[in-house]
């Protein structure tokens, strides 16, 4: 129903975040809809692609979800978040950029685990996630943009690294071996973050 438009307000582009407003008249008259909202700084919004009433929101207090089209929250993480994003083949799936990394959802937000293995500790200033959630990229304040793949994709020339257990790292800075192949989890569970350097974007629009 393209009708219906969620907003989120922060103090990023105002002096104090207002919170999220809804349209369901394709923006003609707008409400909010923030009980449960305990930060009205609200960074990104996420909506269910197969079930429009779910959403999440990403603020300074936590990750928020709501299961009725925003008319009421509840706080499913404490952590400072910035950037919100869904798996778009499989939405239930989501990862969210805090202040001590980067959390994974299966429940669409339910519940959230860590996946922080190669992330130097820092805020976190965005979250990326390819269609089939195989490549995810996130941004650490003062240290970068960093890639994990959590499923193993062609070498990529003239820089590329590849272990045992699948995981690439492509036209970035090389790591410790030991950093790489440490772990035996699974490695969709455990994606390993390597950063990402300017050469890799020069590369793709050359």
């Amino acid at each position: 129903n393209t009708n219906i438009i969620y907003v989120a307000t922060t103090e990023h582009e105002a002096t104090i975040g207002v919170g999220i407003y809804k349209s369901i008249d394709a923006g003609k008259t707008w409400e909010e809809v923030n009980h449960g909202l305990d930060d009205l700084s609200v960074g990104a919004i996420a909506i269910h692609p197969e079930n429009t009433p779910l959403l999440l929101a990403a603020t300074h207090n936590g990750l928020y979800k709501s299961t009725n089209g925003g008319q009421s929250w509840k706080r499913t993480s404490n952590l400072s978040s910035f950037d919100v994003e869904y798996v778009m083949q499989n939405p239930n799936i989501v990862y969210a950029s805090t202040n001590d990394g980067v959390l994974k959802s299966r429940d669409f937000g339910d519940t959230w685990h860590k996946v922080n293995y190669g992330l130097p500790a820092g805020e976190g200033q965005g979250i990326g996630v390819s269609i089939d959630g195989n490549v995810i990229y996130t941004a650490v304040k003062w240290h970068g943009v960093y890639v994990a793949r959590i499923k193993p994709v062609d070498a990529i020339e003239p820089v590329s690294v590849i272990t045992n257990r699948g995981f690439e790292y492509a036209m970035g800075l090389s790591t410790r071996e030991s950093d790489l192949s440490r772990r035996e989890e699974d490695k969709e569970e455990k994606p390993n973050f390597f950063r990402q350097i300017i050469n890799f974007f020069k590369e793709l629009v050359s």
